[in-house]
């Protein structure tokens, strides 16, 4: 992950939520929290951050990581001499993956998916439990054996009416998000914009961008967005998981 976003180019730089990559020592009783927080301190980089393995997919090690304590935790488990990348959270709710192809030899290419991601979340009634709340909805309910081990004692709390709990902090279709075709936001301001930063990174040709964005008004206009991950050949274009599709 951090190796491909130190390609970028100032202009694509721009969209790009800061990241530092560090690698975990390769003996247990080192001190990697202080690696890591220098690192952060010489990004600029605030908690809360978001810790991921520099390789994986389908959000595997993605934590939120409020502070030094849950950062020394995540650090403990994690595997020695490998790399992660810490990068600061964008607090926007909306996330989106925007596909996007251009032939080699071309100055403009063009967005051929977009997924709109919403996470599973549940709405407190002020008497029913967080499980209760999973069990009542269908799509919670198929996928509440991800859901309830991740929610562990939280499951038994009881939100206060009209709040709005998420369950997963990882926008992933394998963790129960739910993926919508978002065709209807490619307008031609957001071609030129992912146009533009996709000629700022060397050679990318065939990606899928994710980004979290703080309207669906705003990123049409090709603005209000924040890349938190650029991937490559490997993408697939993940509008296809939409139940209507």
């Amino acid at each position: 992950k951090t190796d491909i976003l130190d390609l970028a180019g100032p202009k694509a730089r721009a969209w790009i939520a800061p990241y530092v990559g560090i690698t975990t020592l390769g003996h247990e009783g080192g001190d990697d929290l202080a690696i890591a927080e220098a690192a952060m301190r010489e990004a600029g980089l605030l908690y809360p951050v978001v810790a991921k393995p520099d390789m994986s997919c389908n959000g595997a090690g993605v934590r939120l990581i409020a502070s030094p304590e849950v950062l020394a935790a995540y650090l403990r488990e994690f595997p020695r001499a490998t790399r992660l990348q810490l990068q600061a959270l964008v607090p926007d709710v909306g996330e989106a993956g925007i596909f996007y192809i251009r032939r080699p030899g071309e100055m403009h290419g063009r967005i051929t998916s977009i997924t709109l991601k919403y996470p599973p979340m549940v709405i407190g009634d002020g008497k029913s439990s967080i499980r209760a709340l999973i069990s009542a909805n269908p799509r919670l309910e198929a996928v509440s054996h991800i859901l309830l081990p991740k929610l562990g004692a939280r499951a038994a709390e009881i939100p206060v009416s009209g709040a709005r709990v998420q369950l997963v902090f990882v926008g992933n279709h394998c963790r129960g998000s739910t993926f919508k075709n978002g065709e209807h936001v490619a307008t031609p301001a957001l071609q030129a914009r992912i146009d533009e930063i996709a000629r700022d990174i060397p050679d990318l040709y065939f990606t899928r961008l994710d980004v979290r964005f703080s309207s669906l008004a705003a990123l049409r206009r090709g603005e209000g967005f924040r890349i938190i991950e650029v991937n490559g050949a490997a993408s697939e274009a993940t509008h296809i998981w939409d139940p209507e599709t």
